[in-house]
């Protein structure tokens, strides 16, 4: 089953906004978990208990035009880790 729409919104209590769900053994059944395309910003990301839309965003040549962007008041940005790989490429 699929869905279309103009835009989307998760409201509520959930722990989920979003979920590229997996099989029954914890292994990922889509290519892709998320793919964003944007004018702007391909994946926008905020975390925190004072996540904000307008900020702490950097509104700069080197990041205005990000595939993947991500900001926090309290926290890190944007992190990845990986057991064998590169954890964060660009």
């Amino acid at each position: 089953m699929s869905t279309s729409d103009d835009d989307f919104r998760a409201e509520g209590p959930g722990l989920f906004g979003f979920l590229a769900d997996s099989n029954d053994d914890n292994v990922p059944v889509k290519a892709f978990g998320v793919v964003g395309y944007g004018v702007m910003t391909g994946v926008l990301g905020f975390s925190g208990g004072e996540a904000d839309p307008e900020g702490p965003i950097q509104q700069n040549s080197y990041s205005f035009h990000a595939g993947a962007e991500g900001g926090s008041v309290q926290f890190t940005g944007v992190a990845g880790v990986s057991l064998n790989r590169v954890g964060v490429y660009g």
